[in-house]
């Protein structure tokens, strides 16, 4: 008995100690793992000192992750590790004079406050600033906050954009701070102009019928005054409108000009032209030709892809009712 209880005891300290020793690994796995503390040297002190060194993924982050394209958009981490916050910002990278640009930033972290400031400068000359935002304080956990910048209405294309370009610059400060720039596109067109015929094509004591709108790059419509000229296909000026305005504040203007019973035919203009954008449309003044014979073409209405041919009939026949003969 004495030996049988020997060596259960042994095969419960055996059981015991197996299971304490697996216990232990899995706690040790189970515990983060330390790296030694960085040493300074020389290299890094010239650099700034080594723990006060920049992370790679904050280097390796910054406005705009895209060259081209609006909206830009990009997420990064604060510079330091003891504030975790991050924050996006978003823009088109395209930017037009005389125009606003709306810039939302949001802070992810919720309770964190930042001070933001949004400019437009020159990008090889940071001291050249062309406009600037009033600063806007942003809290984290409420939703974007927009800032609008207001584009300046006599910017210009650049004549050398390798070298003289424009940025965008946003600076925070407070529980998250980040400074990053992007560079922009220009183009110099802030708004489109529409116009449309009720036709393109008109005859001789008709009435030409046509309306003009602008329309901003956010496809909300434009209240503006425009000038309207209309020439004939002699560059003849035979109609003009200063400052019109579209009905009832619609942005929409709609005229009308009747043609005389002996126009000059060809291609007649219309231009209109807002705030120095001009924009023309063109239709056609045609005699009328009464038409001589006219073509039907008959033939079944279903068709398989499989056929090799599909069978036909033409038919020419005079105004007159009368068939058309010797016709190719």
């Amino acid at each position: 008995m004495r030996t049988m209880r020997s060596v259960t005891c042994l095969v419960v300290g055996v059981v015991l100690v197996a299971v304490l020793g697996v216990e232990g690994v899995l706690r040790l796995d189970r515990q983060p793992k330390t790296r030694p503390p960085r040493k300074d040297n020389d290299n890094d002190k010239d650099k700034g000192g080594g723990r006060n060194v920049m992370p790679r993924e904050w280097l390796r982050g910054g406005l705009g992750m895209k060259d081209k394209g609006p909206p830009t958009t990009t997420s990064t981490t604060t510079p330091y590790p003891s504030n975790p916050a991050t924050y996006w910002v978003t823009f088109s990278t395209t930017i037009r004079p005389g125009t606003s640009l709306p810039i939302p930033v949001r802070l992810v972290e919720e309770g964190a406050t930042s001070s933001v400031e949004v400019c437009l400068r020159q990008h090889s000359n940071h001291s050249v600033v062309f406009a600037q935002a009033i600063p806007v304080n942003v809290t984290g956990g409420e939703g974007s906050q927009i800032i609008n910048l207001e584009i300046p209405s006599n910017l210009t294309r650049p004549k050398y954009p390798n070298w003289f370009s424009y940025e965008l610059s946003v600076l925070a400060t407070g529980d998250v701070s980040f400074n990053q720039t992007k560079r922009l596109d220009f183009s110099p067109k802030p708004f489109s102009i529409f116009l449309q015929t009720d036709k393109a094509v008109y005859k001789p004591g008709q009435t030409v019928k046509f309306r003009a709108l602008a329309m901003n790059p956010d496809l909300t419509v434009r209240n503006d005054t425009m000038d309207i000229f209309v020439r004939d296909a002699n560059r003849n000026g035979l109609k003009q409108w200063r400052n019109a305005s579209g009905y009832r504040n619609t942005g929409v203007v709609e005229k009308s000009i009747p043609l005389s019973s002996e126009p000059v035919f060809g291609d007649w203009s219309i231009q209109v032209t807002i705030n120095g954008i001009e924009e023309t449309k063109t239709f056609s003044v045609q005699k009328y030709v009464l038409p001589k014979f006219k073509t039907t073409l008959d033939m079944k209405k279903d068709a398989v892809a499989t056929d090799n041919e599909i069978a036909g009939k033409v038919k020419a026949m005079y105004t007159f009712g009368k068939p058309l003969t010797d016709a190719v």
